[in-house]
């Protein structure tokens, strides 16, 4: 009886570990700052992460049928890029910019999966070429310069409130969230993601096309890279040419932290919303600590690697605890 109840604990700790381990840092830095409890401070936290949570969703089917990718923070800077100079340099009206962007975004994708699916190329490697060609295309097209002048009314797509005194990002995340939370549990598509990432050659065998699966998936990391690109210039009110830098690695931080694993078959939606706010409540409270900006970068890493050890840990603990069970119940 001890040992089942030492079980469901472990399980529960296991299950439960990124919203405990959320807590606990928002319990310590509400100690350690006076501010960061406060109401400005935390609205502007769920703010800046909107754009990542967005990303993130999408990265978590990623992860989840098995594949990585690599390019997904040089297509929001380049999406933004597209948007701004359609509107700047070429007068274009706003909706067919934003239009542009996304699609851009999309295609982007679909290419990223055509080498993986029909040259069978990993999507490592893909990506990271992807991403070094996204790059410098874009200091090719600006020239090292951010693009500014866009539209008041683009900019307030992202800087505005439709919904009550909500953020226009912080309301459309949130609705993203409910959607990708429903694909990845109600759906067929989200089911077969995760059979495609848990054993791809089985998934075959079922009937699943996991060519069609792949597209599909990168489709969908090509529209959130292309909304959350087009709310990031419109908050920013510029197309930096640094935009979107390093956000791959905040999302394989976040989507392992919330219990997607690196090595498919997992897709846990509130867990990555849950990641991303750990990932950006620590940064919040190092810049409210005042640590220095590099020492902040170094965090970061670590927290990669511990995501990654815990995401080892913990599947070890619960194989353990499930042959455990297996073993009572055969004696």
């Amino acid at each position: 009886m001890k040992s089942t109840k030492n079980s469901k604990v472990i399980n529960f700790i296991i299950n439960q570990k990124v919203y405990i381990i959320l807590v606990i840092i928002m319990i310590y830095l509400s100690i350690a700052t006076s501010t960061f409890l406060s109401f400005s401070n935390l609205a502007n936290l769920i703010r800046q992460n909107s754009y990542t949570i967005i990303v993130a969703l999408a990265f978590t089917f990623i992860l989840g049928i098995g594949d990585i990718d690599l390019s997904v923070g040089a297509a929001l800077g380049f999406g933004g890029v597209i948007a701004a100079g359609l509107m700047v340099n070429y007068s274009v009206p706003i909706w067919i910019s934003i239009i542009v962007c996304i699609v851009s975004c999309v295609v982007i994708g679909l290419i990223n999966a055509f080498f993986v699916n029909v040259l069978g190329l990993t999507s490592f490697i893909v990506t990271l070429a992807t991403q070094q060609i996204l790059r410098g295309t874009i200091y090719v097209m600006t020239g090292n310069a951010p693009i500014y002048g866009m539209p008041n009314s683009f900019l307030n797509i992202a800087q505005g409130a439709l919904i009550g005194d909500i953020p226009n990002p912080i309301a459309i995340m949130v609705i993203m969230a409910i959607v990708m939370g429903f694909i990845a549990k109600r759906t067929k598509f989200g089911r077969n993601i995760i059979a495609m990432g848990g054993n791809a050659s089985a998934a075959t065998a079922c009937g699943i096309n996991i060519s069609k699966v792949r597209y599909l998936v990168y489709m969908v990391a090509g529209l959130c890279v292309g909304i959350s690109s087009v709310l990031l210039t419109g908050r920013s009110a510029s197309a930096q040419n640094g935009a979107g830098t390093g956000l791959e690695m905040d999302c394989i931080a976040a989507c392992v932290i919330g219990g997607t694993s690196l090595y498919g078959g997992k897709a846990n939606i509130p867990g990555t919303v849950a990641g991303v706010l750990i990932v950006g409540v620590v940064a919040n409270g190092l810049n409210l600590l005042r640590v220095d900006s590099n020492w902040q970068t170094v965090v970061k890493g670590i927290m990669i690697l511990f995501a990654v050890c815990l995401d080892v840990v913990s599947t070890k603990v619960v194989e353990s605890v499930k042959r455990k069970k297996v073993l009572r119940i055969q004696s």
